[in-house]
């Protein structure tokens, strides 16, 4: 594919500087979200363990019910019983405080219990480590630590220069596609190999880096797009009574209205003259 050689240079700027500026947020972002898919071994490994007993048996899970409602009357709104325990459930029964119909950003406690050896009540909260938290707004934020609400706008300018440095990397890389397209070139000029590398890498990832790019846009702006959409459409239950509405008063004083009353609000016609008659 030809393309002026002035064209593939502008773009080739741009390609450079734009990977310059964001490059470093995008290095950061993506490190963090490669760990957030090993989020939770991470958080279990920070986290410090359970001291708690053993789990009791399904035999005795009625008796460790009961005590738990007699102790703490607020997990009778919702408990749960595990069959199955182990590193991630510790306990038979667990119950969370503020997880239903709590406002999302409520802080949510989660409970466990277990029988001591004696037959005493055990109850421990759940204290997870900050880490997976930690590890979340860095790949969210692209590793700017302040405010969410300061921090989405900029990640969604980094991720609008992102999608620009993929329509440009491309545009540079049309005029020798057929040619480099699986060129590796490894030798003495490791300037050389490197931009093949970075040219094949890109190339072949292409569709989920865009993917990725617009996502985090709609993602970082998704309240500005809400606005403007409920600035741009009426809602169908609205536009019946917006069409209801009559004329504003004195609207109809040019031509006496089209249904037949006078500026003054009498009816004219026939009708009007048989009650002046009558």
């Amino acid at each position: 594919m030809k393309i002026r050689t002035d064209i593939v240079k502008m773009y080739k700027e741009i390609h450079g500087w734009v990977g310059i500026v964001s490059g470093l947020c995008l290095f950061v972002a993506f490190f963090a979200g490669a760990l957030t898919m090993f989020e939770v071994p991470i958080q279990r490994w920070a986290s410090p363990p359970s001291t708690l007993a053993a789990p009791v048996t399904l035999e005795r899970t009625p008796e460790l019910v009961a005590k738990v409602l007699a102790a703490h009357p607020e997990a009778a709104k919702g408990y749960t019983v595990h069959l199955a325990t182990g590193a991630d459930e510790p306990a038979r029964v667990t119950w969370e405080i503020g997880g239903r119909g709590a406002d999302e950003h409520a802080v949510h406690k989660t409970f466990y219990a277990a029988l001591a050896p004696d037959g005493s009540l055990q109850v421990e909260e759940d204290t997870p480590s900050p880490v997976g938290n930690f590890i979340d707004r860095l790949h969210q934020q692209v590793g700017i630590m302040i405010s969410h609400e300061l921090a989405m706008p900029i990640m969604g300018s980094v991720a609008l220069l992102y999608a620009i440095a993929l329509v440009s990397g491309t545009i540079v890389l049309l005029p020798s596609l057929v040619k480099d397209l699986f060129a590796l070139r490894l030798g003495a000029n490791v300037k050389r190999m490197w931009l093949d590398l970075h040219n094949v890498l890109g190339l072949f990832s292409l569709p989920f880096h865009i993917v990725m790019a617009l996502t985090s846009v709609v993602f970082a702006f998704h309240d500005e797009f809400y606005l403007a959409q409920n600035a741009s459409f009426v809602h169908q239950s609205e536009r019946p009574a917006a069409m209801a509405k009559g004329p504003r008063p004195g609207d109809g004083g040019r031509d006496g209205g089209r249904d037949g009353t006078h500026p003054g609000g009498h009816r004219g016609g026939p009708a009007a003259a048989a009650d002046s008659a009558a």
